[in-house]
């Protein structure tokens, strides 16, 4: 398979996890569309003349059809529920709300491979004693809304003709 016909979109473009994704997979020449409900000037910059199609667009209302083979999903609402001024239901509301759209145009969209990048905050209550035995405890609304969308696709992988994976990801520090 010629890896560089493939078009990926990462939402979420704008983050740390995300843009480091992008970088990688630019790199090995695939093509990209990266999706951020705003995009600072550094990575604007950084993507100029670079060949990639940056989209500044509100996630929760995307609604027009792009072209891709992938969706790595790595959009979340990171920032805490009272930092945002929300009450708790609210913020997980807005968090799955962000991940059900997503796999709902992914699906209407016909993209038949979606990576949703999750979180080893799923095994909160085990920090001190993580290995392959622990089971996800999720403590905190980030870690639940990142849970909940792991089972949803787990459920979804099962049942629809799509590919469907999580990846969760260990503590990420540092450049590169």
């Amino acid at each position: 398979m010629n890896h560089t016909a493939k078009t990926i979109l990462i939402t979420g473009a704008n983050g740390f996890v995300a843009n480091h994704i992008a970088k990688t997979l630019h790199t090995h020449g695939y093509r990209l569309i990266l999706l951020d409900s705003v995009f600072d000037h550094d990575h604007k910059t950084f993507w100029t003349n670079r060949q990639v199609v940056l989209l500044e667009h509100d996630l929760l209302h995307l609604q027009q059809p792009l072209k891709a083979d992938v969706i790595i999903h790595a959009a979340a609402i990171t920032a805490d529920a009272g930092e945002l001024g929300l009450s708790a239901e609210t913020y997980l509301q807005n968090s799955l709300e962000l991940n059900f759209h997503m796999l709902s145009w992914a699906k209407a969209n016909t993209i038949k491979r979606f990576i949703f990048i999750s979180s080893a905050g799923v095994f909160a209550a085990h920090q001190n004693n993580l290995d392959e035995t622990a089971l996800p405890q999720s403590k905190g609304l980030y870690a639940i809304a990142k849970r909940t969308t792991e089972d949803l696709i787990e459920t979804l992988a099962s049942t629809e003709k799509l590919d469907f994976l999580s990846v969760r990801l260990g503590n990420v520090y540092g450049e590169g």
